[in-house]
């Protein structure tokens, strides 16, 4: 069976029709039903985005200590702004408000994905190893029309009009975000 919500496909011999993924409870029509239930599913996908709030992805700022000779952070910047719902990412590519200074390059970035669906905290875990670039890096996500979150790193196009970037500039993740208060 496949969600009229959020596209997922899945077993179709479960007994239950709630899709796993989003909670929709799908349902099987024919005809004129079927265009009664497409649009069940598009306010219920609405409900689910206004969920979505506070997408948060931290970065930090860090200064050489050459007494300890280590590096140490000297301040937090928030990438995304906090106040956008879901509604504001779906199928739109919002960049993140700071471009990131290149480190570690050709090494895996662990990056922390903080939201709240319903009220409840989440949290999702992306790798991502980015490509070597000459210019800062920079985020973006967006949530797909099957209502998952892409993150995207790596550097800019230098024409605006080019999107997406070109693939070896940048790399990107899927997430499943956790759709259950």
């Amino acid at each position: 069976m496949k969600c009229k919500c959020c596209h997922a496909s899945f077993d179709e011999f479960v007994t239950e029709s709630v899709c796993p993924i989003c909670g929709f409870e799908n349902i099987e029509t024919l005809g004129e039903d079927e265009e009664r239930v497409l649009i069940i599913a598009d306010k219920y996908r609405d409900t689910i985005l206004e969920r979505i709030k506070a997408i948060s992805i931290q970065a930090h700022k860090y200064v050489w200590n050459g007494k300890n000779g280590s590096f140490d952070a000297i301040e937090t910047i928030e990438l995304f702004d906090p106040k956008l719902s879901g509604k504001d990412y779906y199928c739109n590519t919002v960049y993140s408000k700071q471009k990131i200074h290149q480190v570690g390059i050709g090494m895996e970035q662990t990056i922390e994905i903080n939201y709240s669906f319903a009220g409840s905290p989440k949290t999702a875990i992306v790798k991502l190893t980015p490509v070597q670039s000459s210019e800062p890096w920079s985020m973006s996500l967006e949530i797909d029309k099957n209502l998952r979150l892409n993150v995207m790193l790596g550097a800019l196009c230098d024409n605006e009009d080019e999107v997406p970037p070109p693939q070896d500039r940048h790399v990107w993740a899927v997430v499943d975000l956790d759709l259950h208060a």
